[in-house]
């Protein structure tokens, strides 16, 4: 049994569809005409129909449709057919892997700790106001700073500045001085989440031992709160992938003299994306050299 935790269908059907002659799209089809002319059908109609192929899957519908409620339900069990049509499409296209790459197709494999960096969630949680929430010093400083803030506002500041001032300085001496070097490593990462939400919007950065992978949110099956909890687990988890280059020592020379090359100007304007991203993977020691970066096509637990 998997624990599918990311499965891009489209890729996946593409390839089986590719590698059966188109077989496994004519299921799907068929499924989502039958259920079409049933909800225009507002009589009670009994409809069966099926479609079978043989050595890959075979489905069958048989509803007896009487209201608009009956036909809702029909919808909702065929979404639940579809999930599970797709969770064998991954198991049949890891079965016939060795047949598909033999027609120049070039899969990757990988199994290991699993890593999860959401950036969006990184940028928000890492703001400073987040941070601090329950550092009792910054709780402190923070009442300390509203209370004066209270008494300037005050419509009788002007009347009695003097007294008003006295007591503001004597809250001043009370504020606590903060070392602004524990929220280093903290901004650090907020910077991080930043720079790769404006890189690869409604992503996560996924690498599995020497696969590194920008999956797209919306073909997770968990969901976005939850996805850094994996980060936390034992489980060995698996990738399948499609690798896309291996990476090197990078786009940034250094000449013998200590400067750095110039690049061209198209090198840049096509490559920039990649250029900051191997940045921020070195500074935060996130990939090394030799890590394969990838298309990811599913991410599971076995």
């Amino acid at each position: 049994m998997k624990e599918i935790i990311y499965l891009d269908n489209t890729l996946v059907n593409s390839f089986l569809a590719q590698y059966n002659s188109g077989l496994i799209s004519s299921i799907v089809s068929s499924l989502t005409t039958s259920l079409t002319e049933t909800e225009e059908n507002g009589n009670s109609t009994n409809y069966g129909g099926g479609a079978r192929v043989p050595g890959l899957a075979s489905a069958e519908i048989s509803k007896n449709i009487d209201s608009k409620f009956q036909t809702s339900y029909g919808k909702e069990n065929y979404d639940s057919q579809e999930i599970a049509f797709h969770d064998f499409a991954l198991d049949l296209l890891l079965e016939n892997l060795k047949e598909i790459q033999e027609s120049n197709i070039e899969f990757s494999t990988a199994e290991g700790k699993l890593r999860l960096y959401n950036f969006e969630r990184l940028e928000t949680i890492m703001d400073r106001s987040i941070v601090n929430i329950f550092d009792q010093d910054e709780i402190h400083n923070a009442q300390i700073i509203s209370r004066i803030e209270t008494l300037k506002n005050n419509s009788s500041y002007k009347s009695h500045k003097k007294a008003i001032d006295r007591e503001i300085a004597s809250l001043r001496s009370k504020l606590k001085e903060i070392d602004e070097s524990k929220y280093n490593n903290f901004d650090n990462v907020r910077r991080l989440g930043k720079i790769g939400n404006a890189l690869y919007p409604n992503s996560c950065l996924v690498k599995i031992a020497k696969q590194l992978m920008v999956c797209p949110k919306e073909n997770f099956r968990v969901n976005e709160a939850g996805l850094t909890l994996f980060n936390e687990t034992d489980k060995v988890a698996k990738c399948l992938t499609l690798p896309l280059y291996t990476r090197d020592d990078g786009y940034i020379k250094e000449e013998e003299d200590g400067s750095i090359s110039q690049l061209e100007v198209e090198i840049i304007a096509a490559s920039s994306p990649t250029m900051v991203m191997d940045i921020l993977l070195d500074n935060f020691e996130l990939s090394q050299k030799d890590d394969v970066i990838a298309r990811p096509i599913a991410i599971y637990f076995e």
